[in-house]
Parts: structure tokens; C-alpha cells; sequence
């Protein structure tokens, strides 16, 4: 394995999409030995271990220096033809834990993140050429791409929660295009009062202090639906909750695990932290301690190919004539598993929506679940 350092820019101009996740720092270094963690998975305390270039310091807290990435990994090494993450089934539990963003100034962004890595080449075989990890994520940072979904974004001035789909896969299981901005996204400069997040005793959460989160990923008729970001610090609490159909798209991505990655990095993020601050990143470390995860019940039953939803849980009519999506879909339908029977392209809406079919969600859609 070689080894290099991509350098971190700290941008000052106006960031693209792409450019807010191209700060992170790439790695590709030899690795073993990896710093253990404690965290309490259902109850249970388990050890895990920080899959990085840098070490932790042990216990229950995860570090990340300036510029690093590192992922939760099963085993103290990485065997690259079989890397085992920690990626549990999360639709129907959650995800909390301790953090201290009392250092980070506007310019920097703490992130925690969940991706469907490793990612994977076109012949399906694990894409570890450019950093040695198998990252991937739906902005193709490293070259690769994979479904989101982003449990923090954060400083002291702003959260960010966002979910990120992609197009169904191939039958490989390798991944073309992704929606790079996300939908459905929580941000406390939007989603709470200016005076419910930020530094300062006139802050619900005041984040010159260390505050809990708790995320909530919420089960339909085992189908992704809502999912609900609690930030508590000394009794005092603020939710934000989004309900929103576009998770469907992620509910089998979810179920079937996603990696935990958590970075550290700075540059112009002001989809970020829009009004609220200027300035530029300072550098500092990021500690998040205390990481407890809840399970979910039944893995969601459906495939790849039907873009991540299950027909099961969906009411269909009459054949669609050219196959192709309205809202959002991604692929067509002929792609999503029913190339060879276009047939069962049909016109469809969620069952329990209450708008049948005047529902948002009326697309066209595979009825069956083709082999994989």
C-alpha cells in the first residue's frame, strides 16, 4: 500500500456542492493496531476501534485531529479483501452520543456520518485504490460513490442533518450517481428559533459547552420514514423532526448497515451555517464520547435494483408507457429491475398515504423484485 497526504485548502471563495466535502484530508497508509473504543450497542458495552492514521485515546471517546477521517471498524486491523465496519441495521433505532463543538469556530465543520461503504468498483470488486479505506459518499470526495446520510455537520453557530440517496446500483452493486445536495435536511438556523443553538448562556444549547445528541431513524411498515435529531445539554432540550417520503429511497441502505465515519475539517460551508457567522477555521480537535447505538428490529426486505423501496408497501394500477420516473425516482423504472419485463413498470403511490392517489409520491414504479 502507498502512502500520501492530500493537502486540506481552506477555501475562501464561495463553495460548490462538491467543494463542501473536498476539504476533507485523503489517506492511504499502511494500518494496524487501531486505537480501541467502548460504545454500548443495545444495552451491551462492546469494544470497537478507531480505523484511522491517527490514534484515539481510548475509552469511550473518539478523537479526530484537524484534517482527519476515520471510521468504527469491528477488528484492531484491516484486511482489505474483507473489512469488516461496524454497520448496524439502524431503521427503527438510533444513534447518541456526547460532543464538544466548544472549539470549533465558523470555518470548521465537525462531522458524523454514516456511508455504504466500502464502495465498489464497476466489476464489484471493493474500491480501495485511492485512500486505502473503501470510502465512499454521494459527493464522490475519494472517487467513489455510495448513499449518505449525515448525522452531523456542525461548529458552534450551526447542525446539520442530511440525508443523501442514490440511484439504484448496478447488479454489481456499484453506484453511478448519487444526489450530491441531499433533501430533507434539519438545520437548527432554519428548523429553530435563533436563539435555540449557538455559543452562549442565551442559547438553549449552549455550545461553548459539551451537549448530548440522540438521532432517531423511525420505522413505517419497515420502510425508512422520519427520523428526529434531540439535542439535550442540563435538562434543557431542542427537536428538530422531518417526515419525508424521500427516505423511502434509503430504507434498504439503512437496514443492511451503513459505515460510521467521523471527520474533522474546515472551509467556506456557509450552506452551513448560512447567516449566523463568518470567518475561518481555526484547526481544532473534535471529541465525541460516550457513543450509544439502538439497533433496529427486522432488516427491510427488498432489493437494490427496485432503488431501495419495497413493492410490498406500495398501491399500483396501470403500466406506465414510457418507464420513466416523476419525482425523483432516479433511474427508470426499466432499470430498476424490470428490464426484462417492462410490464410491471405501473403507476403507484405509497399505502399509506393519505392522498392516494393525489399523493406527491405517484410515480412509476416496479411492482416485482427482480433477481439481483
Amino acid at each position: 500500500m502507498k502512502s500520501f497526504v492530500a493537502a486540506l485548502a481552506f477555501a475562501t471563495a464561495n463553495a460548490t456542492t462538491y467543494e463542501k466535502y473536498s476539504h476533507l484530508l485523503s489517506l492511504n497508509q499502511e494500518v494496524n493496531g487501531f486505537s480501541p473504543i467502548q460504545m454500548e450497542v443495545d444495552g451491551q458495552k462492546k469494544t470497537y476501534y478507531v480505523a484511522a492514521h491517527f490514534s484515539s485515546p481510548g475509552g469511550s471517546t473518539y478523537h479526530v485531529p484537524p484534517n482527519g477521517r476515520g471510521y468504527i471498524h469491528e477488528t484492531p486491523d484491516l484486511d482489505q479483501s474483507n473489512p469488516r465496519y461496524f454497520k448496524p441495521n439502524l431503521i427503527g433505532g438510533s444513534v447518541e452520543y456526547d460532543v464538544d463543538l466548544s472549539h470549533h469556530e465558523c470555518g470548521c465543520v465537525a462531522a458524523f456520518y454514516l456511508v455504504k461503504m466500502p464502495g465498489k468498483h464497476q466489476d464489484g470488486t471493493y474500491w480501495m485504490n485511492t485512500d486505502g479505506w473503501g470510502y465512499c459518499d454521494a459527493n464522490q470526495v475519494d472517487g467513489n460513490y455510495c448513499p449518505e446520510f449525515d448525522i452531523m455537520e456542525a461548529n458552534k453557530w450551526a447542525w446539520a442533518t442530511t440525508p443523501h440517496k442514490c440511484d439504484s446500483p448496478s447488479n454489481k452493486g456499484f453506484y453511478s450517481n448519487c444526489d450530491h445536495d441531499g433533501q430533507c435536511q434539519q438545520n437548527t438556523t432554519r428548523n429553530l428559533a435563533w436563539a435555540g443553538f449557538g455559543p452562549g448562556g442565551n442559547y438553549t444549547i449552549d455550545t461553548t459547552k459539551p451537549f448530548h445528541a440522540k438521532i432517531s431513524f423511525e420505522n413505517n411498515n419497515n420502510q425508512f420514514s422520519k427520523f428526529t435529531t434531540l439535542l439535550s445539554q442540563e435538562g434543557r432540550t431542542q427537536s428538530m423532526s422531518t417526515d419525508c417520503s424521500y427516505l423511502n429511497y434509503m430504507s434498504w441502505d439503512m437496514s443492511d448497515g451503513m459505515g460510521f465515519v467521523v471527520s474533522n475539517w474546515g472551509g467556506n460551508a456557509t450552506w452551513l451555517w448560512n447567516d449566523r457567522c463568518s470567518g475561518t477555521c481555526n484547526g481544532p480537535n473534535l471529541s465525541i464520547s460516550n457513543i450509544k447505538v439502538r439497533t433496529g428490529g427486522h432488516k427491510t426486505q427488498t432489493h437494490r435494483a427496485n432503488g431501495g423501496y419495497n413493492p410490498d408497501f406500495y398501491t399500483f394500477a396501470n403500466t406506465c408507457a414510457s418507464g420513466e420516473p416523476t419525482n425523483g425516482g432516479g433511474q427508470s423504472c426499466f432499470e430498476q429491475g424490470c428490464s426484462h419485463s417492462p410490464e410491471h413498470c405501473r403507476w403507484s403511490y405509497p399505502s399509506g398515504d393519505p392522498l392516494g392517489w393525489h399523493s406527491s409520491q405517484v410515480d412509476c414504479r416496479c411492482d416485482v423484485i427482480a433477481p439481483y
